[in-house]
């Protein structure tokens, strides 16, 4: 892989990852953030593969029309369409007043990014499971290192109220 597909995809990663992190976020998540940054990471993403490819691209932010020519080499991807086609508006309409992205957009912006992000790390060879896109396992409660008698003894004792 080359340096310009590396850092294509190391700047789609970065945008994956500000979705996901909005999309934890538990308080006012912006779900305009989300979707924007789903549009962007899949348009990063698409336009490595294209450069690996060696396929010239215009610049642009319409994933229906980087997709059109990704799938020259990987027909299967057209099955993406759909989602491409909903994702593209969240590129620049979103960013304004008048437009804004529900919770369920956001949703599926998130779900199309991952998709495709697979999609075009396996095609380039590239590890699934080192990316943002990868399913996180929940972390495991930490739990304080305290025997079995102490945690008895705890219980059994008579709390004071003071």
């Amino acid at each position: 892989m080359n340096a310009l597909v590396a850092e294509w995809i190391a700047k789609a990663e970065a945008d994956l990852i500000v979705a996901l992190r909005e999309l934890r976020a538990r308080k006012q998540p912006s779900l305009d953030a989300i979707a924007f940054h789903s549009q962007q990471c899949i348009e990063k993403y698409l336009k490595a593969f294209l450069t690996d490819r060696l396929v010239e691209f215009p610049r642009t932010h319409d994933l229906e029309e980087l997709l059109a020519l990704a799938v020259e080499s990987m027909p299967l991807w057209w099955a993406f369409n759909a989602g491409c086609q909903t994702v593209t508006k969240y590129a620049v309409k979103i960013r304004y007043p008048g437009e804004t992205a529900t919770r369920v957009e956001a949703r599926e912006a998130i779900t199309v990014a991952r998709e495709i992000v697979r999609a075009v790390r396996s095609a380039l060879g590239l590890s699934i499971t080192r990316s943002a896109a990868a399913p996180r396992r929940a972390p495991r409660p930490s739990r304080q290192a305290v025997s079995p008698q102490r945690r008895r003894a705890r219980r059994r004792a008579p709390r004071s109220r003071g």
